[in-house]
């Protein structure tokens, strides 16, 4: 029997990645082991954002796909989980479910502010833009070149002024033209929960220093 390990960074990987079909549903591997077609094997399945790990059963159902992943193809397989861990998706369905109610939700802690960032893509092509808002989870990226939905980012804030530098990665979840602008929503990735208590520390050291954008009318 295999043990593969899969790292989930974010609810949104999940959802990419989790296949509904079946009693318990599946998931597309990225792997390349070249597990034949009916190999058994022991998912050890990470979910990032949470710290938290699951061990479930299955079986590689189709090998050697191409999975185009939001134009990004990837080729690996899919495995289908047995009947009998139902009650694993079932929970990690619901873990992901609360985690992206809680991210829709999190008007509460947003900080309103205009910081400049840096925003580099996989292939470390730069562009700038203002963080319009920010909380421990995420931020609001005006640029006049936003990164596709689904796309990785990473972040690179500056205020020298505020004494400011801070570095976080983080994937498109959104584009919003609303606001006269172009701009991305980003949910930040966390290595750990490390750089997940430096965000934290940086939206409380940027409460009350940082002034909010003009409204857009005055920009």
């Amino acid at each position: 029997m295999y043990i593969i390990t899969h790292r989930l960074k974010t609810s949104t990987d999940f959802m990419d990645r989790y296949l509904p079909d079946g009693p318990a549903g599946g998931f597309f591997l990225a792997e390349k082991l070249g597990m034949p077609e009916g190999s058994r094997l022991c998912l050890e399945l990470t979910l990032g954002w949470l710290d938290e790990t699951y061990y479930p059963y299955g079986t590689v159902e189709r090998a050697g796909i191409i999975w185009d992943n939001c134009g990004r193809e990837e080729k690996g397989c899919i495995v289908r989980l047995d009947a009998d861990e139902a009650p694993v998706t079932r929970l990690l369905l619901e873990k992901v479910r609360l985690s992206a109610e809680r991210l829709r939700q999190r008007g509460d802690d947003r900080l309103a502010l205009n910081l400049r960032v840096h925003c580099f893509d996989e292939k470390r092509g730069a562009r700038e833009g203002q963080v319009l808002d920010l909380s421990p989870s995420g931020a609001y990226v005006r640029t006049p070149r936003p990164l596709p939905t689904g796309a990785d980012v990473h972040l690179r804030f500056e205020d020298r002024r505020h004494r400011v530098m801070r570095h976080v990665r983080g994937r498109v979840v959104r584009l919003d033209f609303s606001r006269g602008v172009a701009g991305m929503g980003v949910a930040f990735e966390f290595a750990g929960r490390a750089e997940r208590r430096a965000i934290a520390r940086l939206c409380r050291h940027l409460h009350g220093k940082v002034p909010p954008p003009l409204p857009a009318a005055a920009r």
